[in-house]
């Protein structure tokens, strides 16, 4: 789009926004529509106005298809879900709006970092399952979950999901056999590739599984140098095992993520909240309790010490300052070896109570 096209867009869509929206900059473009920064005029707060990209608008499909997400996300109220505020249409121009969310994607967090902590990645795939639990019961599937739809909110990085763009409900996708392929080649599960029309929310789970793949290791699970010997990777390859490629992982957060990577739906988790108790139940080493070293006997040695000093000087007929007996010195050693065997932890845990 030229700039002259891009401005001429901008008159329109500040036409159908009339004087209750302002819009401030352009933050992003998806798939189907570009995403802008602007304020609520009558409420004085600040939105996120999302409308079909211009080139996409005179397309029945997908003007049905960006109206399609604005419903299925107006039917959620779940705090790991961005809402819609409002959605309007005017002379061609179809937007609805939504939240400003402060943050960064998960893509980009991945471009900076190269990969993540298990314990960060395991904490954002639970927050995620929370969300998918929540979409799958409504009977939607996302359809498209990679890291560009995911964005880490605040100084927490709470993870929000968005972009329903190909969402579409259960029901839907049962009763169509159009062959449509719909999502990125990356994150696609092998059903999805084969233009499986029965698909569900397991599809989901697996593209969960390759983002996590990818967050675990640096790389999603196949690569290539076309999008088609990617997509073959996900219907016939088997992904390199995580914990081979990154050792730190654990062994229970590996196992969860390759579990949803198997080309068979029905060896996958059965559902989001299944994953979610999986992925709860990870153990760290840094979770282990070491037992608790016992406390240093230092009076055992000490009693030990003059029991020998005092044989030594019997034995030796040294008196000293004391003046004791040879006789003396004998009885007290005789004691102080007494005391210090009594204090051995042996002796402890002959007489301890508990054992």
């Amino acid at each position: 789009m030229t700039q002259a096209e891009d401005e001429e867009f901008l008159a329109r869509l500040g036409v159908a926004l009339g004087d209750d929206y302002r819009i401030d900059r352009a933050i992003g473009q998806g798939g189907f529509g570009r995403v802008y920064a602007a304020t609520d005029v009558r409420l004085g707060r600040s939105v996120a106005i999302k409308v079909i990209r211009p080139d996409l608008a005179g397309a029945r499909a997908f003007v049905e298809r960006f109206r399609s997400e604005g419903t299925a996300l107006a039917k959620f109220r779940h705090p790991g879900i961005v809402p819609i505020y409002d959605i309007r249409e005017h002379e061609g121009i179809i937007y609805y709006v939504m939240p400003l969310i402060e943050g960064e994607t998960l893509r980009a967090k991945l471009e900076k970092r190269g990969k993540l902590s298990p314990k960060e990645t395991q904490r954002i795939l639970i927050e995620l399952c929370d969300c998918l639990a929540a979409t799958h019961r409504g009977g939607i599937v996302h359809r498209d979950i990679k890291p560009d739809n995911v964005i880490l909110e605040g100084m927490l990085g709470k993870a929000l999901l968005m972009d329903f763009g190909i969402a579409k409900s259960v029901q839907d996708l049962q009763a169509t056999a159009s062959g449509l392929l719909m999502g990125t080649p990356t994150y696609m599960s092998p059903e999805q590739v084969s233009g499986d029309s029965i698909l569900d929310h397991r599809s989901d789970l697996y593209s969960v599984g390759v983002m996590a793949y990818h967050m675990l290791t640096g790389s999603p699970p196949f690569r290539g140098a076309t999008a088609h010997a990617v997509l073959a990777g996900h219907v016939t390859d088997r992904p390199q095992p995580i914990r081979k490629t990154n050792p730190s992982v654990p062994r229970g957060l590996a196992e969860a993520v390759e579990r949803c990577l198997e080309k068979n739906p029905d060896d996958r988790f059965p559902n989001a909240a299944e994953l979610s108790y999986a992925l709860q139940n990870v153990v760290f080493a840094s979770d282990i309790e070491m037992p608790e070293a016992p406390p240093a006997n230092y009076a055992m040695p000490f009693f030990a010490g003059l029991a020998v000093e005092c044989a030594a000087f019997a034995a030796l007929g040294i008196r000293p300052v004391f003046a004791l007996t040879s006789a003396e010195l004998w009885y007290m050693a005789g004691g102080f070896a007494i005391i210090s065997a009594l204090l051995s932890p042996v002796a402890r845990a002959a007489t301890d109570p508990l054992n």
